[in-house]
């Protein structure tokens, strides 16, 4: 009996090919995109879920908000000084672990005349996986010990733990028993024994890390220097540069609501005076939220836009959901056709349910073909879309459990939706009507659904093209923004992370930048804490001697030539000097920092003497307002202190001779050679300014293509949809036509005639679209200070779009009905 059932299915499909490949190709689509984004989202939410016991685990992070200020800064970090009062105070935790992250080149000395193994270097890692942590570490988070023991192997300085995979990339294949007690030396200077080797993770986990170094060689190595590190017992080892990562587990059935309660009575007890002006807090992180939670930065995550990956998953079921309409309307669609098969069937005795499971056989069928196509394409469509693949994430997760049982679920819900609706409707009509030729009364309701689904459809399309033009717009403006400075012909050699263990000083820096200015091409050199422009934008405070407060403010700290260098305009005053005697300095402030210091002119502030951190010196000028950060945030209140105490960036302008053709490679490759003279072991790393400026705005330019490609697939299974109704309705009324053009309609008439309809219905869309998109996207800009305003020529671009695409689809067939012979369809008559 099955086996008729779908023996009859498959000659049904096979006889109506056109609209078996519409309705295949849309459901293929539809479940493609569900399961590319199941894997996305399944990658990107198991993070660090393995960990047993992984709802007690979480980071301590603190919040602090200055005097002045109503935004609240976040660290992914504490203070040494609450960290041990933590420890040794707070009834509710089980477990505490400082760590910091590290950044070094290792050195794997040479061996024993046994393994004739030469000395080898690696360079520092781009991706932070090193820490330099308590032994407690291993105490939160459960390894797989391979060798050494976790009770000595971190109880001790100049001890370092690896992962199995470091320690085979670093002494080869000698078995782990043997590679205890080996040296490896850290930044040319730091020489640590090998005491332990754990099993790496193979979960996604965001700590990452491959090498623990003892915590307590902190106090006997440069370490101390390099990391920032203080006595936690100091007087102000609560302030800035005192700061350790912090996991902390709690006892079990604790809240850690009863944690933020104590926490918050130990600062306010505990914390110094002098900072009692600054509202702060310390929370607890949960580690389910690492990976997504944007407010926390760190050294060693990569994290994932949540909003971003459910946005991915709204879209996946709406792409469905328009594939699943087609199915439904053009299988009503064929019913007037199938009124006289259901008749006879009924007839000879067939129950509703009979003929009902064989119209949802054929629905079972196109689906069945889809997901295997879907299953043959994942692959290739993966590397198509590469820009919204997680690193990491490969199509070989489709083997996994949960993938197939998704698969399943998604098959069997797929042919319910598709095929319930109108195995229901043609499975309930009465043979003697249906034998008569009167189905067609009763496909009136069908027709009103069948209208309805179509303006859902170019609704749900009209949405994506209004979202994909309003993105691309707001992109272009913060791209194309005066931004207050120059960005171009700009790099940014990064001078921050060269080995830390003191051989090298400012000295080298200045040393460097000398040389770089005598590289031909080079126009201007500045030594810098960091560009005018960053992602980080890191406040100081500075003390108002007139009304007896501190401020937090954003500030850079450089030499004299930084403000021609990125082309700052001084609207007052004129540009600092770098003075002999750095506790005694000059200030330039912006346009913002000099209003909320309460002058009403910009040339009022000149003069005005301030204090921030170790440097006092007076306002020599106000620059323009230029943004230092994100369009998303306004301009800040920014000052620049003239100090050449903290270099972590030197800024060099580009130029290339005149008629030259080239690049600035040639200019790139001299300035790495003057590198390699100061700094022969460390690796030369650069950017091009304009390129950090763009990557502001990286999710913006990754939600665009979401956009595009959600645009382009949503109009693709719509437009077959409506191709097949355009070619039901042409074959519906074949007779029609050719008695119209005997009676002399002409071609334009029939081709109007028959896509009028349908433009109906589009334009129906639109009047319903267009204030939902309006809506969305409208709600979509708030989240950026600087934005653009949505003009009223979107919504008709996007309506004239969609009506030139349905036109186009529509008047194919049409005209292929106009132009045919009348002879031929009249002949029966």
């Amino acid at each position: 009996m099955l086996t008729n059932y779908f023996k009859i299915a498959l000659r049904y499909l096979i006889k109506n090919k056109v609209y078996t490949i519409i309705n295949i190709a849309g459901i293929t689509i539809g479940i493609s995109t569900c399961l590319v984004v199941y894997l996305i989202s399944g990658f990107e939410l198991s993070y660090d879920r393995f960990h047993s016991d992984n709802v007690r685990i979480y980071r301590a992070v603190s919040s602090t908000q200055d005097p002045g200020n109503t935004d609240w800064g976040y660290e992914p970090v504490i203070s040494l000084a609450s960290s041990h009062i933590i420890r040794d105070e707070c009834p509710a935790i089980e477990q505490i672990a400082n760590f910091y992250s590290y950044h070094a080149s290792v050195t794997i000395p040479g061996h024993d005349n046994k393994t004739k193994r030469p000395e080898v270097k690696y360079e520092q890692a781009k991706v932070y996986d090193m820490i330099v942590a308590e032994p407690e570490y291993f105490n939160i988070f459960q390894y797989k010990w391979l060798a050494g023991s976790p009770i000595t192997a971190m109880n001790k300085p100049f001890k370092v733990v690896l992962t199995e995979s470091k320690a085979k990339k670093y002494f080869g294949s000698i078995s782990f028993t043997e590679i205890i007690g080996k040296q490896l030396i850290y930044d040319d200077s730091l020489r640590l024994t090998v005491s332990g080797i754990v099993k790496d993770w193979n979960k996604n986990t965001d700590l990452n890390f491959k090498d623990f170094i003892s915590y307590s060689t902190i106090k006997f190595s440069f370490l101390k220097n390099a990391i920032g590190f203080d006595d936690p017992n100091e007087p102000d080892s609560w302030g800035e540069g005192n700061y350790s990562q912090t996991y902390i587990k709690l006892k079990k059935e604790i809240q850690p609501l009863s944690f933020n309660t104590w926490v918050a009575n130990m600062i306010r007890n505990r914390r110094p005076v002098n900072m009692q002006g600054e509202k702060f807090r310390i929370n607890l992180q949960p580690l389910s939220t690492l990976h997504f939670d944007e407010k926390y930065g760190d050294y060693y995550s990569r994290q994932a836009h949540l909003p971003t990956i459910y946005g991915l998953m709204g879209i996946a079921t709406f792409i469905l959901i328009i594939a699943v309409i087609n199915f439904i309307n053009l299988s009503t669609a064929q019913s007037i056709r199938r009124a006289k098969e259901i008749g006879i069937r009924k007839v000879l005795g067939s129950y509703r349910k009979n003929i009902a499971f064989q119209f949802l056989s054929e629905t079972g069928i196109v689906v069945l073909f889809a997901v295997i196509l879907s299953i043959l394409i994942i692959k290739p469509v993966m590397v198509s879309f590469q820009v919204f693949m997680p690193a990491g994430l490969e199509p070989g997760e489709l083997l996994n459990v949960s993938t197939l049982l998704f698969l399943i679920i998604l098959t069997v819900l797929t042919i319910l939706l598709a095929g319930l609706y109108p195995a229901s409707v043609l499975s309930s009509y009465a043979p003697s009507l249906s034998l008569k030729g009167l189905a067609t009364g009763i496909s009136n309701q069908k027709y009103y659904l069948r209208k309805s689904l179509i303006v859902f459809q170019f609704a749900v399309s009209l949405f994506f093209i209004v979202a994909t033009i309003i993105i691309g717009e707001q992109i272009k403006y913060m791209l194309n923004k005066d931004l207050g400075f120059n960005k171009n012909a700009l790099v940014n050699i990064n001078v921050r992370y060269i080995n830390p263990n003191l051989r090298y000083t400012n000295a080298n820096k200045e040393l460097l930048a000398n040389k770089i200015r005598k590289v031909a091409g080079v126009s201007m050199v500045s030594l810098n804490l960091m560009p005018v422009a960053l992602g980080w934008n890191p406040t100081f405070k500075f003390k108002d001697k007139e009304k007896g407060t501190e401020r937090a403010l954003s500030c850079r700290m450089a030499d004299e030539n930084y403000v021609p260098l990125y082309g700052l305009k001084i609207i007052a005053g004129r540009n600092m000097m770098v003075p002999k005697n750095d506790s005694m300095t000059e200030f330039l402030v912006n346009e913002s920092c000099a209003k909320q210091l309460g002058f009403k002119q910009p040339s009022e502030a000149i003069g005005y003497m301030m204090t921030s951190s170790s440097w006092t010196g007076p306002i020599v000028g106000v620059l323009a307002d230029f943004y230092s950060q994100s369009l998303q945030k306004p301009i800040s209140p920014l000052f620049i202190i003239a100090t050449k105490a903290s270099i972590w960036s030197i800024g060099v302008k580009m130029v290339l001779p005149e008629n030259h053709n080239g690049n600035f490679k040639s200019i790139l490759t001299n300035i790495e050679k003057d590198w390699k003279e100061i700094y022969p072991t460390e690796k030369f790393e650069y950017s091009f300014f304009n390129e950090d400026i763009a990557r502001f705005y990286d999710e913006e330019q990754k939600n665009s293509k979401i956009m595009n490609a959600s645009m382009g697939i949503s109009i693709f299974i719509s437009c077959m949809g409506l191709f097949g109704l355009a070619t039901f309705t042409a074959g519906q009324r074949t007779k029609e036509i050719g008695i119209r053009k005997v009676l002399g309609a002409t071609v334009s008439d029939i081709v109007s005639m028959l896509s009028k309809q349908f433009l109906k219905l589009v334009l129906i869309s639109i009047i319903i679209a267009s204030p939902v998109s309006w809506y969305f996207m409208h709600k979509w800009l708030q989240d950026y200070a600087y934005r653009i305003n949505i003009s009223w020529w979107v919504f008709v671009l996007a309506g004239l779009g969609a009506i030139l695409i349905a036109l186009f689809t529509v008047s194919f067939q049409a005209i292929k009905a106009a132009i045919a012979n009348p002879i031929q369809s009249l002949r029966t008559e």
